[in-house]
């Protein structure tokens, strides 16, 4: 049994898939757990993690379904079962993730009858009929009329899956890509040959052959054993080894990670606690968490006296004069001790802004000081920082102070109840000696070489733009970002947590571009794109004549190609997209945008590509949609992919120009929180000649193996929904969504374990385990 603590799933009408879920974690950490605390229940307490994104689209995060076990082996076997769910599903073999998408389908509308060993699903032909038209599969009339003669309109009469799932493959044979296919059969009707397969993804996707071909193909529904059929095409050109983004890019750390910190660029957040706008919104503990999770490496804490003692605690986190809610200190280190290393074991910077008077900094010292995880080192080589590899596993603090002994005496200064700095000098003498590498300097940017290493410049939005462009002193901004760390913050004036454009500063060299994460906007957008390469670790490594300024002439002011710098004609063609719309909601006016962004000479935008009524798989005449540009500065410019209307955005993907892979590709849309969309994605042809900065894993380096850490936020259906495998092809039953949202009995599967769920009320449910079986 399972009582559950509170959760707004169960007010909401939407169930919450099962690869939603992004973490498990033990214990009552949850802020809801804090609220309400059962003492004693320690040990039978966990939380489920899942993302949400709000309807209204302004921001996005952590949900958590909170959960107390009457016994501690329930709770321990809850836990494992969805552990063994993700491992399961992490080495199960690649699916199509159109087949995962309709699977759910069907899972959520056929009639489910428990059977041994496991559950079966029926459908009537008429309730397939109707789901489809319903879906935008209406298409192909002629399919549809065979089917109706198949199987009687009667109510009573069933239907198998492959039925449904060709049912809803009759709107694809048409189009550009169906021609391609047909053209390329000589020697059987019907299907490609394994050769004439071969000799189309070699030409036309430029894939260099390997000797897993096989593997992209299901042993179930072909016409011979050497035959390709159209719904096998597709899959293929889904897999992830055909997306637009190179897997070697995204699945793994392949750049020099031994590099000074200054030679990286960090993933950072903006007063990361907030779930919303800056005056009013909640601060949650799940905030942290959910930056984390996402490739976060640089979080915020504001740290404030609490005459309140929130949970027994002096110090408070939350924004200052405003009516946010607060967080207890404590509890926040507690959080970001437990995530830190989930994503990614690249240290992780904690930016203290600090409104302590002298006793609760002592109290900051002693709670960070018995922490394993804080670098407590000072040492630097050649006068240079530490590398993220030698930081590994680390906590890195940064917070301002004076050398000047403190006398135990603080004065604080006023500030102005919005606008953002970096708050009072810290006086104790354990704190400041557990700052090492980045304090706060309050010298003067331009004053950098009189500065030690050791310190970071923390800078608001708009005193480094007029460095920046008004002065037009970009070539020793650049070169003070070659030794020194650059901190970047929004105006406080955006009190609804807007983002800005983190790639002008980027091409500036600033290396914590501090973005708020809860605000899924452009800026967020092409932040979390910038980040998924170099496996998402959140270090992303620097262009070579950023690194080495003394020997190289870059300006991100350069209107033309830079010498030393080899530019790239890049060329992007729509061919046809897949499931661009909800498909819950009727879209009207929907065009496709693609754009690249970088350096101000490689900022642009394609006009909009408007998509027929048939929003399920839309085509584009050839050569009538091309975007073209030269890009002058490739390795700072990210492409960007927009589906939308003239005023909703309805599904994005942001990747970087060095990891674009040429020919016929993939492109996976992302809701605008970041989310794989499954059903939905782009298929493009992309042409990139001239050089390019360095792809390529440094051989035999140390870090080169190490897998990365998958943000359990932004891939979600990474490892789930990207395959090679035939749209016949069944999915096992971890894909059935959880529904908590009406009162009665539920079954679910995690890995090898079949549970049943009752909903008992709107607050609580009861869990009983039907079958265990050993894997």
């Amino acid at each position: 049994m399972c009582a559950l603590l509170f959760n707004s799933l169960l007010h909401s009408a939407s169930p919450v898939s099962v690869h939603r879920i992004v973490a498990v974690q033990r214990g009552p950490f949850t802020e809801a757990f804090r609220q309400f605390p059962h003492p004693g229940n320690e040990d039978r307490s966990f939380s489920i993690f899942y993302l949400s994104e709000k309807e209204n689209g302004k921001f996005t995060g952590l949900k958590s379904l909170d959960l107390t076990c009457e016994t501690r082996e329930d709770c321990e076997e809850w836990i494992m079962g969805l552990q063994s769910l993700s491992m399961h599903t992490a080495k199960h073999p690649k699916r199509d993730p159109m087949v995962i998408w309709l699977r759910q389908l069907w899972c959520s509308h056929a009639r489910v009858k428990i059977t041994e060993p496991e559950l079966t699903y029926q459908m009537t032909a008429k309730a397939a009929l109707s789901i489809t038209n319903a879906y935008g599969s209406h298409q192909n009339q002629d399919r549809r009329q065979r089917f109706k003669r198949q199987h009687s309109e009667s109510s009573s009469v069933l239907i198998r899956w492959k039925d449904y799932i060709n049912l809803f493959h009759a709107p694809f044979e048409k189009g550009r890509l169906y021609d391609m296919f047909n053209q390329r059969i000589v020697q059987q009707q019907g299907s490609m040959t394994s050769h004439e397969f071969e000799e189309f993804l070699r030409q036309e996707c430029e894939w260099q052959f390997h000797a897993q071909f096989d593997r992209h193909l299901s042993r179930d529904g072909q016409a011979d054993a050497s035959g390709v059929l159209f719904n096998q095409f597709l899959s293929v050109l889904r897999h992830e080894d055909n997306t637009a983004m190179k897997p070697e890019h995204s699945g793994k750390v392949w750049q020099d990670m031994t590099q000074p910190l200054s030679h990286y660029f960090i993933n950072s957040s903006h007063n990361t606690y907030l779930e919303g706008d800056q005056l009013k919104d909640r601060s949650a503990y799940e905030a942290y968490t959910y930056a984390l999770l996402q490739g976060c490496r640089c979080v915020e804490i504001d740290c404030w006296d609490d005459v309140l003692k929130l949970g027994g605690e002096n110090i408070s986190i939350h924004h200052g004069f405003t009516f946010t809610s607060k967080l207890a200190f404590t509890d926040v280190v507690e959080t970001l001790t437990e995530y830190s290393f989930h994503s990614s074991e690249y240290p992780v910077i904690i930016s203290i802004e600090n409104h302590c008077n002298y006793q609760n900094q002592r109290r900051m010292a002693e709670v960070f000081g018995s922490k394993k995880e804080l670098c407590k080192e000072d040492d630097l080589l050649h006068g240079r920082l530490p590398s993220p590899h030698q930081l590994r596993g680390k906590i890195v603090l940064k917070g301002t102070y004076s050398e000047a002994s403190s006398n135990g005496v603080s004065v604080p200064r006023q500030r102005h109840p919005v606008i953002e700095d970096e708050g009072e000098t810290i006086e104790d003498n354990d704190l400041k000696s557990l700052i090492t590498y980045c304090r706060i300097s309050r010298h003067k940017l331009e004053n950098w070489k009189d500065v030690n290493v050791r310190e970071i410049f923390n800078v608001s939005k708009g005193t480094i733009s007029e460095h920046c462009y008004k002065k037009q002193q970009d070539p020793w901004m650049v070169a003070c970002t070659e030794k020194h760390l650059v901190r970047v913050y929004p105006p406080g004036t955006n009190v609804d947590s807007a983002n800005y454009d983190p790639t002008l500063f980027w091409s500036f060299g600033a290396q914590i571009v501090s973005l708020n994460f809860q605000k899924p906007d452009l800026w967020m957008q092409l932040n979390q794109g910038f980040f998924r390469q170099n496996g998402g670790c959140g270090y992303v490594l620097k262009p070579k004549v950023m690194r080495d300024v003394d020997t190289h002439t870059y300006s991100p002011n350069a209107k033309e190609p830079m010498e030393g710098i080899p530019a790239i004609e890049l060329k992007i063609e729509l061919i046809s997209g897949q499931q661009l719309c909800p498909y819950w909601k009727k879209c009207r006016s929907i065009s496709v945008e693609i754009s690249t962004y970088g350096i101000p000479a490689d900022t642009y935008t394609m006009a909009n590509s408007a998509v027929s009524q048939d929003t399920f798989w839309p085509q584009w005449p050839e050569g009538r949609h091309v975007y073209q540009k030269t890009i002058i500065m490739p390795e700072l410019c990210v492409v960007y992919f927009k589906v939308s209307n003239k005023t909703v955005q309805y599904a994005q993907n942001c990747i970087p120009l060095i990891s674009l892979q040429p020919g016929i590709r993939y492109v996976p849309l992302r809701t605008p929180g970041g989310t794989l969309i499954p059903e939905s994605g782009l298929f493009v042809h992309i042409t990139k000649s001239g050089g390019e900065g360095p792809q390529s894993p440094v051989p035999n380096a140390p870090w080169s193996s190490i897998p990365n850490h998958p943000s359990p936020i932004l891939d979600l259906h990474r490892t789930r929904a990207n395959s090679g495998t035939s749209l016949l092809e069944d999915t096992d039953h971890t894909t059935i969504p959880l529904r908590l949202t009406n009162s009665g009995r539920h079954s679910i599967r995690v890995g090898s374990l079949r549970t049943s769920i009752k909903v008992q009320n709107e607050h609580s449910f009861s869990s009983s385990y039907v079958k265990h079986e050993d894997t």
